[in-house]
């Protein structure tokens, strides 16, 4: 009876691959991350392996710097997740990461128990709802960068007596702003009467494998049949089509530096330059600007004696009384609007 040779130098590889591979995969992480490297002994020594927790707490102060640009750019909390995910998986040995538990938990968690640490961290938030200003109806989305806008842009108390600074030409929309078109194909609620240049500067497979980002399982519903037929009619390459179950958030799979130099990068590709608009309009504005100049040097002199005046201008006794009354009459007016509209009445 014969038997098998044995591969001694095979038999030893194996061994000591065997051996190492957890110090192995330890290394990579700790390539990638000094929180790793700190965490070494305790994750070569113990018996169970890191819980999700453990590993989000040794990740996250890297995987924020990373989404941030080092603290430069805001940044929201899936490109958090995005970042410190890798880490997570690698120090847990899992599959998969729930991104809801580690925005809505672990990340919060972790802010409110490291106040000192992330007390400079801009985290912005999605919108929860909406918030109507009472009277004027004005309308707000309850998101981080919604409501800063919100606070930053009240109206502060100036000089009533001035000439509006703005050095702006006063648009709305696209006009005389930059050039613009939201569709590339006419469809039965809208058709376009001019050949609209739409120049595609979406993210791409190409620009994925390039950049070296994370996709995430998804499902699609509907018939995906009709579905490829309309990706590959909008451009989609035979690599793309299939790929159904996978995706990739450009807006949090990159980094908010990398989502900034993707947009540039691509619009610089295409040519795309800012618009100046035509001499009518730039001897508009010119001109308007040279009324603001000589409008503010002619208020200037006179805007003592309007203050003279203004100060000695009585106001009526019974001023809260009457703007009361005024709201009594017209509830919908805020207070301000009632006052204007009581010092009119004399």
């Amino acid at each position: 009876m014969s038997t098998k040779p044995i591969d001694i130098a095979a038999s030893i590889t194996d061994a000591v691959e065997g051996v190492t591979k957890a110090w192995a995969k330890k290394r990579k992480a700790e390539e990638r991350s000094a929180g790793a490297r700190a965490r070494r002994y305790d994750h070569m020594v113990r018996q169970d392996r890191f819980t999700i927790l453990e590993a989000a707490w040794v990740a996250m102060k890297d995987a924020y710097m990373k989404a941030s640009d080092n603290g430069r750019l805001p940044t929201r909390p899936r490109q958090i997740m995005y970042a410190a995910r890798p880490e997570i998986l690698e120090l847990t040995e899992k599959d998969t990461l729930d991104d809801r538990y580690f925005t809505q938990t672990l990340l919060s968690d972790y802010v409110a128990m490291n106040p000192e640490e992330c007390h400079d961290w801009d985290i912005v938030w999605d919108a929860r709802g909406h918030f109507t200003e009472p009277h004027t109806g004005h309308e707000i989305a309850l998101g981080t960068l919604e409501v800063r806008e919100y606070l930053g842009l009240r109206a502060k108390v100036t000089d009533v007596v001035t000439v509006d600074p703005s050095m702006l030409f006063p648009t709305h929309g696209p006009k005389h702003r930059f050039n613009f078109g939201t569709l590339g194909t006419s469809n039965r609620r809208y058709s376009f009467v001019n050949d609209v240049p739409v120049v595609d500067i979406g993210l791409r497979l190409q620009d994925v494998e390039e950049m070296g980002l994370e996709s995430e399982p998804t499902d699609v519903s509907g018939n995906w049949w009709k579905r490829e037929e309309t990706l590959r009619r909008h451009g989609a390459t035979a690599e793309e089509i299939p790929l159904e179950t996978e995706r990739v958030e450009l807006n949090v799979a990159m980094t908010s530096r990398q989502l900034l130099d993707f947009v540039e990068a691509k619009l610089e590709e295409h040519g795309v330059e800012k618009l100046v608009p035509e001499d009518t309009i730039l001897e508009q504005h010119a001109r308007r600007l040279i009324k603001q100049k000589l409008a503010s040097k002619a208020i200037a002199r006179v805007s003592s004696k309007i203050a003279k005046g203004t100060a000695s201008r009585k106001l009526p006794a019974d001023l809260t009384a009457r703007i009361a009354a005024a709201l009594g009459e017209e509830p919908h007016l805020p207070w301000d609007a009632a006052l204007a509209t009581v010092l009119d009445e004399g």
